[in-house]
């Protein structure tokens, strides 16, 4: 058996296993500063567009991950105020922590919808009979990202499945 080829192959894998789960150098996941500021501003449209009153209902989507709903109590400069239907409670959400955010103005029809992911089909589902039922106070978080584990392990596989039969073959072409 060769025992420098398996050496070198185990030292290069942990040698990769030592730089991999640190990441890429680059930032996938960053959101630059102009991206931010657009979707500060797209809220801030969609907020003024919606209106303020008890028909300018609204789901939202914090950046920390927490779910808010209700209607649009006031809108400030910085900030607004959802006001919640069934707990009576108001929170006051800068705009610069939604993440996404949906609305329909029950009054008007008008529809809107802001941030990662949503459509304004989305904003439809807030016009049901029971206001309870969609402007519930979620404390649930977002589930977390295991991507660099999956990754880990799909590449040690990769590694072990094309590395294992060639270094049986070369041990028994010694032999």
């Amino acid at each position: 058996m060769d025992w420098k080829f398996v050496r070198k192959i185990l030292s290069f894998f942990l040698a990769w296993l030592m730089v991999y789960p640190s990441g890429p150098p680059w930032g996938f996941a960053k959101d630059d500063a102009a991206k931010d500021a657009q979707r500060v501003s797209d809220v801030k449209e969609a907020v003024i567009k919606l209106g303020a009153g008890k028909d300018a209902r609204v789901m939202l989507v914090l950046r920390n991950g927490k779910r808010v709903g209700g209607y649009v109590q006031q809108a400030q400069e910085n900030d607004f105020s959802v006001h919640a239907l069934c707990s009576d409670n108001d929170t006051p959400v800068p705009f610069a922590q939604v993440r996404s955010l949906s609305g329909l103005n029950i009054a008007t029809g008008t529809k809107v919808s802001a941030g990662k992911g949503v459509s304004a089909k989305a904003a439809a589902g807030l016009a049901v009979d029971d206001p309870c039922r969609t402007t519930i106070i979620q404390e649930k978080r977002l589930p977390p990202r295991h991507h660099n584990l999956i990754t880990v392990i799909v590449v040690t596989c990769l590694f072990a499945a094309i590395f294992i039969p060639l270094w049986v073959a070369a041990s028994e072409h010694k032999d």
